[in-house]
Parts: C-alpha cells; structure tokens; sequence
C-alpha cells in the first residue's frame, strides 16, 4: 500500500500555514507514512528563502524539498512575477508526481496549481487543498481557478467552519467535498517550552505593570496600528506596556506611529521570537487586531498557555476559537475605543485560567491528524 504523502506549501517563512504543516507532518510520520514536506518559492525575505528554524522543527524522517521556482531576474514587475511564478509551479509539480508518485498531496493555499498539475501528468494522486485563507479575499483569477478545479479534489479542508460555510455557498455543486478541520497546536511543545524564562524585564517578576502581547508578522493584514492606537487609549486611563513580535515591511511605520501616539518608550518591539510561549504565559492579555485570518493559530496557541485573548471579530476564525466570547473578547474590527475597553477589562476581570487551557486542548495536534488522516481512508 502506497503510503507516502507531500504537504504542498508556497513559501517556507514565519506563518501560521508552516506552523500547521510541520505539526501534521510530524504526526504522520509517527503513523508510519513516508512524508514529504515541498515548498514553491522564496519566502518574502530575500535575505532567508527558506526558515531554517522552521525546517528544524519537523521530523527528521521528513524529507524536505524546496522546488525554488522564481521568475526570470528580467522581469521587475512584482505582479508580472507573481503570475508567471504561479504558471511555473504546474510543471514543477507535475515532475514531483511523476517522480515520487505520492499517494495523497495536501495542498496547502495552492491547491488549484496542484490540481492542474496532477491532470497534466495522469497520475493518480489524491489532491486534497487545504485552505487557509477566506474565498473572499482571493482575486478574480483565483476564485475562478477555484470553481474549476475543485471539482477534480479528493476532498477540500477548510480550517475553520465560517470558511467552510462560506466556500460551499460559492461552490454547492461539490459541497460534499469540502469540510472543516481546525489548525493543530503541539500541547507537549508548547507547555515544554512555555516554561523556558523570556528575558524580557517587562515580565520578570516581580512585575509591577500589565503586559499586553501582539505576535504575527508587521504586514497590514495584522493592522497592527490598531493596536498601538488601542494601546494608547489605554495608557491614557491606566499603566502598561506592550510588547510586539514579528517582523515584516510595516516596522518603520508602526514604530514612527508609537512615537507619534507618545507611547515609544512603552511598546518594545522584540522582532522574531523563536519560542514565543514563554511570553504567552507570562503577559496579561495577548491581543489579535487582524483584519482578516483563515482560523487565527496564534489564538489557540495564547489559549493552551493560559493568556487572556482579546480579538477582533475579523473574517474567519477568531469567533470559532473563542466560541462567540465564552473564551475571550471579541471586538468589532477598525475600533480603538471598543479594543482598549477590552483590554481593559480583560486585567480588570480575567477568565479562569483553566477554562482557557481546557479550550486549549481542543485544538491537539492529534486530534486533528486523526482527521486529515480519515481524508486518507476514505480516498483510498
């Protein structure tokens, strides 16, 4: 029995779509599939196509392959190279399934490219996309490829149930197809290493000041600056401070806006944390100001380790997780005053510890390998 499976990726960076396949990979590997782990291109970050760290993290039976497709150095356009880029993973892909056979691909945000690939070369692999991002947030050219080709998926994963709703709605032809698994957690990585101190003053004890957290990367989709906007109507009714970890093209901008807001010298801005789960266990109040997620990882993360959440409630995910407020306060997107009275009044009343551990616990890698794994069963 053919048991070997690839997790399709295109780009090996920061993101919560890494975090997802290293967990999941990892698990198979324990089931006793041979796994694979393939990325498409560079990552954003010239300077580190490939994040090592991240390729660290996965099992060493995991075989990892970087395809590195690029577009010709001619060609400046970003957009130009963006499609053409995108044109070029088909036969890259297609050479792969020729080449290893795999039984199953697990697509992940490429899975039309996988799908196209998989036709031109007649194999018999079992493409399953794996979305993490909505449909309405995609482009014209996207959404159509979409329509097309996902007919000819084994199965389709959304990662969150609002996305799941909303893609069988845009597509009910093959609604039967597509179904809902949540993002994993890795519960033993995470309380491991939770323990390790930060080394950050703000949170050694004895701490005098609440600490709110935000973690992703410093790109406009995170909206960051709703944050630090929040974060100044706080200080302006009682102390604190704000750390921030993450990287991107926004860091110039958010840190000249802290000093506009006056609040530079109470917001560090710590860049990429390797382990970030000492600083989820350690501040008061980790707080999402996205304007948009595919299921919001780095809440379920906060969760496992104890922290309160303040989120907005953004396109999908965050209101799944937190189920409507039971754990944590959602807010509405692009509000200031609604995100600093949350954080607020997540110092002032706190939910109990337990109750976010145990929701937490929902999101076990297991659990959710148990079900990509019945994706297999069935296809077989």
């Amino acid at each position: 029995m053919n048991k070997k499976i690839a997790f399709f990726i295109s780009a090996w960076y920061f993101g919560g779509a890494e975090k997802v396949v290293i967990r999941l990979a990892n698990q198979f590997i324990t089931k006793g599939y041979d796994v694979c782990v393939v990325v498409c291109h560079k990552s954003e970050n010239s300077a580190m196509p490939v994040n090592e760290g991240y390729k660290n993290e996965l099992h060493s039976g995991v075989e990892f392959t970087f395809l590195d497709i690029e577009a010709p150095a001619f060609i400046k356009s970003t957009k130009l190279r963006f499609y053409i880029e995108v044109l070029l993973r088909i036969p890259h892909i297609a050479k792969y399934i020729i080449r290893e056979k795999p039984f199953a691909i697990f697509s992940n945000n490429i899975g039309a490219s996988a799908i196209i690939a998989n036709l031109f070369s007649l194999g018999k692999t079992k493409i399953i996309p794996v979305e993490h991002n909505s449909y309405t947030i995609r482009t014209g050219k996207a959404k159509t490829a979409m329509r097309f080709f996902y007919p000819f998926a084994s199965s389709i994963v959304c990662v969150s149930k609002d996305m799941e709703k909303e893609l069988r709605g845009q597509m009910p032809c093959i609604k039967e197809k597509i179904i809902s698994i949540p993002n994993p957690i890795d519960l033993a990585e995470i309380h491991g290493k939770a323990t390790q101190p930060t080394r950050h003053p703000w949170l050694e004890e004895p701490k005098t000041l609440p600490v709110f957290l935000g973690i992703g990367r410093l790109h406009p989709q995170k909206n960051f600056e709703l944050l630090l906007r929040a974060f100044a109507l706080v200080r302006e009714q009682r102390e604190g401070k704000l750390i921030i970890a993450g990287i991107g093209k926004q860091e110039s901008y958010l840190k000249n806006l802290a000093m506009e807001l006056g609040i530079e010298t109470h917001v560090d801005f710590v860049g990429f944390l390797e382990n970030p789960y000492p600083f989820f266990r350690e501040a008061d109040v980790f707080v999402l100001s996205s304007i948009h997620e595919g299921f919001g990882l780095v809440l379920a993360e906060a969760l496992a380790c104890g922290c309160q959440v303040v989120s907005t409630d953004c396109p999908v995910g965050p209101s799944e997780i937190l189920e409507n407020g039971k754990y944590g306060w959602l807010i509405p997107m692009n509000n200031p005053a609604a995100m600093a009275n949350a954080m607020l009044e997540a110092i002032a009343h706190p939910k109990a510890k337990e109750l976010l551990y145990e929701r937490g616990r929902d999101f076990s890698d297991d659990r959710t390998a148990e079900k990509y794994a019945g994706l297999l069963r069935k296809a077989r």
